[in-house]
């Protein structure tokens, strides 16, 4: 019976820390296609324009996964439930909504 149990945490173990590694892959994957997404659309002058991000983000994603949403502090990329607010640097930040 200890056997079970044993094997039962373990296996529980080893499928949480595989779903966790899976999420961050994904969450990284999303990332790295905003930042594709930014050196696509920016255009001759540097100016990078919601309309740009939002053509260059259907290319790499779905069309309509992906949504450039233009605000005081720039554009944020929503996808799902999340907002991704790129800086200055590419450093992408990201807030969960809902």
């Amino acid at each position: 019976m200890l056997a079970k149990v044993t094997i039962g945490a373990i296996n529980g173990g080893l499928f949480d820390y595989a779903g966790k590694a899976k999420m961050s892959t994904e969450e990284s994957s999303k990332k790295d296609g905003i930042k594709e997404s930014f050196v696509l659309a920016k255009s001759k002058t540097g100016e990078i324009t919601t309309d740009d991000i939002q053509k260059a983000l259907d290319k790499i994603f779905e069309k309509d996964y992906a949504e450039a949403i233009f605000n005081e502090g720039g554009i944020t990329i929503k996808i799902e439930n999340k907002y991704y607010d790129p800086d200055g640097n590419r450093n992408i930040g990201m807030e969960q909504n809902g």
